[in-house]
């Protein structure tokens, strides 16, 4: 026999509910009534308010996986919700993470303080291997399959124009394998990671950027790919294998429980997405990717853009993007790099932020800093 919920019941919302846990209260609908009507003082009411789901939209609704094209959404079309909708600045029920523009200065706060999980130091004289994965995943179609081509091919053609670039440390996986590019399916994935194993050190860093679509079926989220789907989890434990440092970037929709997923000692995770309800098509990779090339992105100003700068120029391209297109943004980018699983918003406060500030993004042997100046040559 199922009962109704207990009146003033406590429940806990927590990690699928985004980034915050949340507690709610299970109010019977006569007790919302005899509440609505004290707070308003207009007495009790006999009416009770129709039932709103909590999460909004459903978050356990799955889609079946199929080896064939698959259909996505795009981002909200521009007749969507429209920046008229958002509460004003300054008002309580304003949420969004306020303007980063590029060159301003990181906020200051717990940002600033020593991560937890310090880089591993290379073995004196020793410069640290730089691994990349590129995979862009199934298309479900020949806009989007172009679409990701671009996106793969800038990246390629962005990390060949980097300083210590070694052709042998990139890898590449798509859709339709050609010269250089395997296939994207389950199997392609397995042989990329079980080389880069046996090549990297435990100095190494690997990079993995994803570009494609995701999905979240209420449980686990999956990356598309040609194929069988991967699970978050499955790449969590194949990852696991891999000596080194990890960069894991999911470009893609429904990507933020790869971050809950992903997170721990040693890795950097970037999303998308703050939300697994989050599943439209993203612009974030056109960002990420055009940070490696446009000098805005280089902050602090020494000839190399770190994961946080990339991370934060990006994320300020996605606002910029809607916002210039009057319409609400249905992606927000979060980076985890203390191994909490909670992640930040750019411009936000937090933890995460000083490692990703230390590790540059790059294949082949790692740069070294740029020299001080000496002051004495002054």
């Amino acid at each position: 026999m199922n009962r109704a919920p207990r009146c003033g019941a406590v429940r806990e919302e927590g990690r699928g509910q985004g980034r915050r846990g949340r507690v709610a209260m299970n109010l019977a609908p006569g007790c919302c009534a005899v509440l609505l009507g004290i707070l308003l003082g207009g007495g009790t009411s006999t009416t009770a308010p129709s039932p709103v789901a909590a999460d909004g939209p459903s978050r356990g609704a799955s889609r079946p996986l199929a080896d064939g094209p698959r259909a996505f959404p795009s981002p909200a079309p521009a007749g969507g919700p429209s920046t008229a909708a958002l509460p004003a600045p300054g008002s309580a029920s304003a949420a969004p993470a306020a303007p980063l523009t590029p060159g301003s200065a990181r906020p200051s706060g717990p940002i600033q303080e020593l991560a937890s999980d310090p880089l591993p130091a290379p073995a004196p004289g020793s410069v640290p291997d730089r691994y990349v994965l590129v995979i862009s995943g199934a298309s479900g179609g020949a806009a989007f399959r172009e679409k990701h081509a671009q996106w793969r091919t800038a990246l390629v053609t962005a990390l060949r124009g980097l300083p210590g670039f070694d052709e042998d440390h990139l890898t590449v996986l798509a859709e339709t394998p050609g010269a250089g590019v395997g296939r994207a399916s389950r199997a392609g994935v397995r042989r990329a990671l079980d080389a880069l194993a046996g090549r990297m050190g435990d100095d190494a860093v690997l990079y993995v950027v994803l570009i494609g679509h995701g999905s979240f079926d209420g449980v686990d989220a999956k990356f598309n790919l040609v194929g069988p789907d991967l699970e978050a989890g499955e790449w969590d434990r194949w990852l696991g294998d891999l000596p080194g440092r990890l960069v894991f970037v999911n470009t893609g929709s429904a990507s933020f429980p790869f971050l809950r997923r992903l997170s721990g000692p040693g890795r950097t995770v970037v999303t998308a997405t703050e939300s697994a309800a989050q599943r439209y098509d993203t612009v974030f990779p056109q960002f990420f990717i055009g940070s490696l090339t446009d000098a805005a992105a280089d902050e602090d100003r020494d000839g190399r853009v770190s994961v946080l700068e990339a991370f934060e120029f990006a994320s300020f391209g996605v606002r910029q993007w809607y916002r210039q297109r009057g319409r609400l943004a249905t992606e927000r980018a979060l980076i985890d790099d203390n191994g909490d699983g909670l992640g930040r918003e750019a411009g936000q406060p937090g933890p995460d932020g000083p490692v990703a500030a230390r590790l540059h993004v790059g294949a082949g042997p790692a740069p070294a800093p740029p020299a001080a100046a000496d002051p004495a040559a002054a």
